[in-house]
């Protein structure tokens, strides 16, 4: 989103985002009525461009509940009509209880013609008939203030919206979803657009909430910008903030402009891993690749990505040896990113391998996949390694668990706490994968990631990403943004890949090679 030109990419909480509200109105001396009419005007819209434009004759019906949510709601009830639509609003309350701006615009939309009636004036089984019968639902019932279960009788009006299947534009955040968590209500809305106000919220970006939300508008409504630029703690990495963080490339670059990648990744059976992690540094722009791994696999991971260069070790049992980590010591150089973890396996030698090696390692690095299970495994000496800890460390959900000594669920459902405590207690920048994948850089703060989808959902795409990220490392950026914009660029690699090849059969290698274009389309700002 851009405001005034400049760009916002903040996230926030309910509570944040009401105090950008009150300081608005009290120190900015914005009146509440321009805030509302401005947002209900933008929820008009959407449902305008819902209707490909054909608002003259079109059936809008509008839930409305007591609060500014409602008032907003029935600001897009009065343009709606104005605009030629036919127009019902229904409240949750009577219209006696109405206060304030919120009343004011009720009675200015019953005067614009809009016909209404509260819940209590009219039968489920009515109601039910009538949003069955209209060409949008507009959901303004509650706001992002709202908390615990639905009672009733909006419980029965957002079943009743889901069980008419209209589409339905959402005021702020889908009834029955929290603005904080994205946990929804088990009678949760669910919309095909939301239109949000000033800065997208938490529950919009993590699911369920991210399901019920739709196609996520963020509309601003005149709320000062310095007050919403304000918000640089929890950042969304969307397309804007990727295509600003990406350094265009000299002209007169060559292959030692860009940095050297080291993959540490492979064993018996697991090569193909190896191979989508130097494929995921090479197509993301770094000038060098060199693999190392078990001396037995450098032919076929020679075979599979023939622009690296290979450096057997030595191996145990078909993973690699501790004594190996020697001899991949001696070939890093201080200017080199290391990804290591992708495939090397469970073997015996391969927890004294990671540890030896990130004990001497001399550049950052990108620790993944089974590199991660051995710090796991020996995390009292980890955290015993001696120096400044250039490390990104990229797990999944159980990963994660095994890393804190928790539980897979307890991660999934505090996704960013887990991160946090990760960062704190390894002293490191954490890529926590999931939808959506979660950043947080060693520094502190937030980032979610705003691209990828169900075509990611394959193995071997994690590997390149780590990849990615290396990459972006071997070239100078530092390390919370060459974690965010690795996964930005990752997950939209996986959507080009699954638009291409479709959601069921797109593969992690069509992960890799999309990279480039989803780098191309930053590279066109």
């Amino acid at each position: 989103m851009r405001s005034g030109g400049r760009p916002l990419w903040g996230v926030v909480t309910a509570a944040e985002m009401a105090a950008i509200d009150r300081e608005a109105v009290e120190e900015c001396r914005i009146p509440p009525a321009a805030l509302m009419e401005r947002a209900g005007t933008e929820v008009a819209r959407a449902v305008e461009r819902l209707l490909e434009g054909r608002v003259a004759g079109a059936r809008v019906h509008v839930l409305c509940g007591g609060g500014n949510n409602g008032g907003d709601g029935f600001v897009a009830a009065r343009c709606l009509a104005n605009w030629g639509a036919r127009v019902r609003v229904t409240t949750a309350v009577p219209p006696d209880r109405l206060k304030g701006e919120p009343l004011a615009f009720y009675t200015a939309a019953l005067k614009a013609g809009v016909h209404a009636a509260s819940a209590g004036e009219t039968d489920l089984r009515m109601l039910s008939l009538a949003l069955k019968n209209c060409d949008v639902v507009v959901d303004a019932l509650l706001g992002t203030g709202a908390r615990g279960p639905l009672r009733s009788p909006v419980a029965e009006m957002a079943e009743a919206v889901n069980e008419a299947g209209r589409p339905v534009v959402a005021v702020d955040i889908p009834t029955g979803v929290d603005a904080d968590t994205g946990k929804a209500a088990p009678a949760a809305v669910r919309a095909a657009v939301t239109v949000t106000f000033g800065l997208p919220k938490v529950g919009h970006l993590f699911y369920p909430g991210k399901a019920h939300t739709g196609e996520l508008v963020v509309a601003d409504i005149g709320f000062p910008v310095e007050l919403l630029a304000r918000v640089t703690h929890r950042i969304l990495a969307g397309r804007e903030w990727a295509a600003a963080q990406l350094v265009p490339r000299p002209p007169h670059g060559h292959k030692g402009t860009f940095g050297r990648v080291v993959v540490v990744a492979g064993s018996r059976g697991m090569a193909g891993a190896a191979a989508l992690a130097a494929q995921g540094a090479l197509r993301s722009g770094a000038g060098l690749v060199t693999w190392m791994g078990p001396e037995s696999q450098l032919p076929l991971v020679q075979s599979l990505v023939p622009e690296a260069t290979a450096r057997g070790l030595a191996e145990q049992e078909g993973g690699l040896a501790e004594e190996g980590a020697a001899r991949a010591l001696e070939a890093l150089r201080d200017g080199d990113a290391v990804a290591i973890g992708p495939g090397l396996g469970g073997g015996p030698g391969v927890d004294g391998f990671v540890l030896r090696f990130l004990e001497g390692c001399p550049c950052p690095a990108v620790i993944d996949a089974d590199a991660l299970n051995a710090i796991a495994r020996r995390k009292r000496e980890v955290l015993r390694l001696a120096g400044p800890r250039r490390w990104i460390f990229t797990p999944h959900v159980k990963e994660a668990a095994r890393l804190l000594g928790t539980d897979a669920a307890e991660v999934a459902g505090a996704p960013w706490e887990a991160a946090e405590r990760l960062a704190e207690e390894f002293g490191c920048t954490v890529v926590l994968k999931g939808a959506p994948t979660v950043i947080r850089p060693a520094a502190g703060g937030i980032v979610i990631n705003g691209s990828g989808d169900v075509s990611l959902a394959t193995g071997g795409t994690g590997d390149v990403l780590t990849g990615v990220i290396a990459s972006l490392l071997a070239q100078g950026y530092p390390p919370q943004t060459a974690a965010a914009l690795g996964a930005y660029v990752h997950g939209r690699a996986g959507e080009l890949a699954g638009s291409k090849m479709g959601r069921h059969g797109a593969l992690a290698s069509d992960v890799a090679r999309a990279v480039a274009a989803a780098l191309a389309e930053l590279e066109r700002g």
